[in-house]
């Protein structure tokens, strides 16, 4: 965490007096610098660990977590690649079921971070172990979709399609579409949410999709078409996302 604030996010811990500070200050930190652009974590077996940004203006950059260049990083931990120890950060424990050993032979090879928007995906390797993780950061931006959801399109009964390239914003604005649509207009919305990204993999929805907004969690991506079907009977929505 120290490194990634130093390097990315303009933020000194020793001279901000957290660094022997639980986490829990985190949740006061700025977000500045290369952190507000931060979009993946990518962890390769043998690798070096990256960091991938898109910036305001669609442009892409990647840069490696740990600066091989830095002179103040001691050589061993500067030319780290990633080993199978690290990934087991993010293989899991039986009995850890937030978390479980082998999700990433389950629901799409994804697995969401509970209490949280972002997601991790998994890369099996060919005896089926953990080999790779990336960790996709999830965010709620409220406000600024507003002028994507005209008034007749919010008036509108017909169905809308939203098609984008990854990492373009699309699941962003499901969230706060859910949450116009719910808590502004008063209407019965109801997101069936197929792998947990839409509202995070806890079994309570993420505020992102506001506050009366009701949320149905797919068990198995596979299973999409029937947890709608169960929604649109039983639920009774006006909007379905």
């Amino acid at each position: 965490v120290e490194m990634l604030l130093a390097r990315f996010g303009e933020y000194d811990l020793i001279a901000a007096g957290h660094e022997n500070s639980d986490e829990s200050f985190l949740d006061s930190v700025p977000l500045k610098g290369q952190l507000r652009t931060l979009v993946e974590f990518e962890f390769q077996l043998g690798r070096r660990a990256e960091a991938h940004f898109t910036g305001m203006d669609g442009s892409k950059k990647k840069e490696f977590i740990i600066d091989p260049l830095n002179p103040a990083i001691p050589p061993e931990l500067r030319n780290h690649r990633v080993t199978e120890n690290d990934l087991q950060l993010f293989a899991g424990q039986e009995d850890v079921s937030s978390l479980r050993h082998g999700w990433w032979h389950e629901n799409g090879h994804r697995q969401g971070i509970p209490a949280t928007l972002h997601r991790l995906s998994g890369i099996s390797g060919r005896q089926g172990e953990l080999i790779g993780a990336v960790v996709r950061v999830g965010r709620t931006i409220t406000g600024i979709v507003e002028r994507m959801l005209p008034e007749d399109l919010r008036r509108s009964t017909e169905s809308v399609l939203l098609v984008g390239p990854p990492n373009s914003g699309k699941t962003t604005v499901l969230r706060e579409f859910a949450r116009l649509l719910s808590d502004q207009d008063n209407r019965v919305v109801v997101v069936v949410d197929k792998t947990s990204e839409i509202a995070g993999a806890s079994n309570e929805p993420h505020p992102a999709i506001g506050a009366s907004c009701r949320w149905v969690p797919v068990d198995d991506p596979r299973n999409q078409h029937a947890f709608m079907r169960m929604a649109v009977e039983n639920l009774s929505p006006e909007t379905l996302v």
